[in-house]
């Protein structure tokens, strides 16, 4: 998932991943993202680097996609995505 040899920061790699992962429903099946523990273990990223990665995530189109809540980073249905593009798209126009 992550190469730590490559060009791009290894945070941009995760967020990378992870948006791959929301558009196409794989994590939308889940009830949250996975801790960032977990992602800290799956990726050999620092904590700084996950959260920078749910934060660009956040910041970009798909911030109606992923809502933190305390403990836990949630992730809308697909269609939910598409709505939410689809009206940004209309107000761009």
């Amino acid at each position: 998932m992550i190469d730590p040899d490559g060009d791009r920061a290894r945070y941009l790699q995760l967020a990378d991943a992870l948006r791959a992962c929301i558009a196409s429903g794989e994590l939308a099946q889940e009830p949250s993202l996975p801790s960032e523990k977990t992602l800290e273990q799956e990726t050999g990223l620092n904590r700084s680097a996950v959260r920078r990665s749910v934060e660009l995530l956040r910041s970009e189109s798909l911030s109606s996609s992923v809502i933190r809540h305390p403990h836990d980073t949630f992730v809308r249905k697909p269609y939910e995505i598409e709505v939410f593009l689809s009206d940004l798209a209309t107000s761009l126009n």
